[in-house]
């Protein structure tokens, strides 16, 4: 008989981070990244994200492959469906310990931005901090499927953010009027901005996403 156990074990995790004069910094992003992709060449879209006030880091999910055959360019995943409830666990705990190390004394204003399979990291992990979140971007990706009322009422308690694209591949159209039919149900407020791309981060969208975010909040 084949059984099936879990332990713990210690795992040294990475991110890479963007900043310019550390005395100007008022508040952290947080990027996630998407199925397949590293933090490196994910963190290269925000090289103008509002440098001069912004420490942007983006940690990397701890499962890596090589994208094409057994060498060459790699990326990383944050889960699947194999043991997914004890990967959620591991992500849940990957933020926490990068927050501590990076800002131990909460002084900065946290925003999160998720990007395709990052969002659900994103997201999973605003329902679950009691640390105040001011900005929570989804990008590319919905919410995730356990989502109830009362987690909907928790996204209300910061600014959220949709950002589609109109050639998203993964987001069909029929998908969004179902989608935004379920989230007026939850009574779920968010901002909604679309660009001209496909599943991928784009100047347009990320240009109208610093013009809502920084010129409302200044931040």
């Amino acid at each position: 008989m084949i059984s099936n156990s879990n332990f713990q074990t210690p795992r040294t995790a990475r991110y890479f981070s963007r900043q310019t004069d550390p005395n100007m910094v008022e508040n952290i992003w947080i990027m996630f990244h998407g199925y397949g992709q590293s933090a490196y060449h994910f963190l290269l879209n925000f090289e103008e994200f509002n440098p001069a006030k912004s420490l942007i880091l983006a940690p990397e999910g701890l499962s890596k492959f090589y994208l094409q055959g057994f060498d060459g360019r790699v990326g990383a995943s944050w889960m699947t469906k194999e043991n997914r409830e004890n990967e959620i666990k591991d992500q849940l705990q990957l933020v926490d310990h990068l927050l501590l190390e990076i800002d131990p004394k909460q002084e900065y204003k946290l925003n999160l931005l998720g990007f395709s399979q990052g969002a659900a990291v994103a997201c999973r992990w605003y329902q679950y901090t009691s640390r105040k979140v001011e900005n929570l971007v989804i990008w590319g990706a919905g919410l995730p499927i356990e989502t109830d009322a009362k987690m909907a009422q928790k996204y209300n308690d910061c600014t959220t953010t949709l950002v589609l694209g109109t050639e998203d591949e993964f987001v069909r159209e029929e998908r969004l009027v179902e989608y935004y039919q379920t989230l007026a149900d939850l009574q779920f407020r968010h901002n909604v901005i679309t660009y001209q791309g496909g599943h991928k981060i784009e100047k347009e969208g990320l240009a109208s996403l610093k013009n809502l975010i920084f010129n409302k909040n200044s931040i």
